[in-house]
């Protein structure tokens, strides 16, 4: 999802996830992809909401 948007030319994109270590790593994955705890999802919100064009918040949680 994260190489989909970025190659649609979103300006931003921030992932937040419970674990956003897991995400350092992974092969493939696009660079400039802020990882961000969900503890700071209003943080993240506000300043995605900030910034002019299209942004992307991708929100990794384990289901119930």
């Amino acid at each position: 999802m994260a190489r989909q948007v970025a190659a649609e030319g979103v300006k931003k994109i921030v992932l937040v996830s419970d674990d956003p270590e897991k995400w350092e790593n992974v092969e493939g994955f696009p660079s400039g992809v802020s990882l961000e705890h969900r503890d700071d999802l209003d943080r993240v919100q506000r300043e995605l909401q900030a910034i002019p064009g299209v942004t992307a918040l991708i929100y990794d949680q384990t289901c119930a």
